[in-house]
């Protein structure tokens, strides 16, 4: 029988004693079902954060299946093998116990998953069983095992994945169901309305698990209870004996079928680097390198972790304090999280383990009870690059000698100079900023004002472009200078000429190179030192020839 979070419960029937079969399990395994990814990525560039790009959005919903469930802060008086409880208040995340204890139970049989290969015994028969009489003989039993030599595992099981909102932070945490109404991520101290990028290390470690042994019915001589407690007794707790219950409202009863002993670690990352850099970081930290690792990729992934914020949270049973405050201290020192894993935590008396997880049967055919919660969330994956700001700062003109224009002495020159990017999904050049008009109509309305074989500043190098650009291989920008001509008229000509030089990122070299038919390999200087470039920019309609060209100089340059 399985319990939907996202849709009406598929508790089916009107009395639970009128018709055992309809709590017969589906048999549906836990895990991840029903998985949907949808693109709904809505620009290739991203417009949010100056270090996001080519961002892709994804809308990602599943149901996931549990049959194990845990409590942030166990409750030992809940948390015992053969307790009775209501299934739904499980769902619910508020489990309540059925509160008739002692003599008002039959004897109940308990025991711990191992093999210790010693004389020690590892079950035990308690009659009318409390609380407080099971933990004494689960301790009972765990002392006889420690005293003969045996050894429970200690080593981690190491998890690590992406969250993105309270609904996925369950699973992630890989330590069950914790109930709907249950507000993990306050408990764990996040706030998913920081735009972070987050992940969940979870650090479990199973030593034991406390099992009873199941039972035929309710009550009577093969039930839980014996036949001091009444059918009306139990109306308060559970619906077994009620009439006409609708789904919504029917909690059958239910029984802690089994506990895992243990520890549970989970070290929440968060960064405001990309997802890609933060998991190659966390799985090269807690799973280990894949292959040989240079030194700087180490290097890289220790600053990684050393610019995340990571919280601590001991799942299952009192926070201790000592191995809390380790983890912190280590979590983001890539050998001392190798140490940590390697030396584990030893079980001893000492050193207990705390319930992490637990499972629940239904008392009416001792099928598993399980719970399907639909996850759903949106994931965005971006790039993160280097952004800069580039400074395009037109400096003079220079002529060379015409032996004819218009019969004067002088040409009347303008032109525009502006930046374009390139957009590689639609194959094409777009400006941004404004443009800088020089020349005639603009600085001067002289006539003759270059003379022939002269060189003239533009707007007093006075007017500039800036501009951002982002460092990723093959990203490219222009600058791009139009010029033209007036004859002795005033009359602007048609023949004027375009020029351009294009300046792409090349990630190896990370430099910003130049390129044009004259200019080969110009690289854009980390600050204005003084050099400068050059435009040959045609005005008599063609390009090439010795005597119609003029020459433009710029300087561009990083200002951060």
């Amino acid at each position: 029988m399985l319990v939907s979070c996202n849709e009406e419960e598929t508790f089916d029937g009107k009395n639970l004693k009128a018709s055992k079969s309809q709590f017969l399990n589906e048999d549906i395994p836990d895990g991840i079902s029903n998985l949907v990814i949808k693109d709904i990525t809505k620009y290739n560039r991203g417009l949010i954060s100056e270090v996001e790009t080519n961002c892709v959005e994804e809308e990602v919903s599943f149901d996931k299946t549990d049959s194990d469930f845990f409590l942030i802060n166990p409750n030992g008086s809940l948390l015992w093998p053969g307790n009775l409880v209501g299934a739904r208040s499980i769902q619910d995340g508020s489990p309540t116990s059925v509160p008739f204890y002692g003599r008002d139970r039959n004897s109940i049989e308990i025991g711990l998953d191992v093999i210790s290969g010693t004389s020690a015994s590892t079950s035990t028969i308690i009659p009318n069983p409390t609380p407080g009489s099971v933990r004494n003989e689960l301790n009972r039993i765990l002392g006889n095992y420690y005293d003969s030599g045996a050894r429970f595992p200690a080593a981690f099981e190491v998890s690590i994945e992406r969250v993105h909102n309270s609904s996925d932070l369950q699973f992630a945490l890989k330590a069950g169901y914790s109930g709907s109404g249950v507000d993990v991520a306050g408990q764990l101290g996040i706030n998913f309305s920081d735009k972070k990028t987050r992940y969940v290390v979870s650090l479990k470690q199973r030593f034991f698990t406390a099992t009873v042994t199941p039972k035929a019915e309710l009550i009577g001589d093969r039930g839980w209870f014996n036949n001091s407690v009444t059918p009306e007794n139990l109306t308060n707790y559970v619906t077994d004996y009620k009439e006409n219950i609708s789904n919504v409202n029917m909690n059958p009863a239910s029984y802690i079928e089994s506990i895992t002993y243990g520890r549970l670690f989970s070290l929440i990352y968060e960064s405001s680097e990309s997802a890609k850099d933060v998991s190659a970081a966390l799985n090269f930290a807690y799973k280990g390198a894949i292959g040989s690792v240079k030194a700087d990729v180490s290097t890289k992934y220790n600053q990684t972790l050393q610019n995340t914020t990571v919280k601590v949270k001991q799942i299952g049973g009192d926070a201790q304090p000592g191995i809390t405050a380790g983890l912190s201290a280590v979590s983001g020192d890539l050998k001392a999280i190798n140490t940590f894993l390697k030396e584990g935590a030893n079980v001893s008396r000492t050193n207990p383990g705390y319930p992490i997880s637990y499972k629940v049967n239904y008392v009416s055919n001792n099928s598993p009870f399980k719970v399907v919660s639909n996850v759903k969330y949106v994931q965005r994956d971006c790039e993160l690059v280097s952004r800069k700001k580039v400074r395009f700062n037109p400096l003079t003109v220079s002529t060379n000698y015409w032996g004819y224009d218009h019969g004067t002495s002088g040409l009347e020159l303008f032109g525009k100079l502006s930046v374009q990017k390139f957009n590689k999904a639609t194959n094409s050049w777009y400006s941004i900023g404004s443009s800088i008009n020089w020349g005639f109509s603009n600085e001067h309305v002289v006539r003759d004002f270059y003379k022939f074989d002269t060189t003239k500043n533009i707007w007093n190098r006075s007017k500039f472009i800036d501009f951002d650009v982002d460092q990723v291989n093959g990203e490219r920008f222009r600058l791009v200078s139009v010029a033209g001509e007036a004859d002795d008229r005033y009359v602007v000509q048609e023949d004027g000429g375009t020029a351009a030089i294009i300046y792409e990122y090349n990630a190896e070299k990370k430099e910003w190179i130049g390129y044009d038919s004259r200019n080969k390999l110009i690289s854009v200087p980390k600050n204005n030192n003084g050099n400068s470039f050059e435009f040959l920019n045609a005005i008599d309609g063609y390009y090439g020839g010795e005597y119609d060209k003029i020459s433009l100089k710029y300087s561009i340059y990083f200002l951060n």
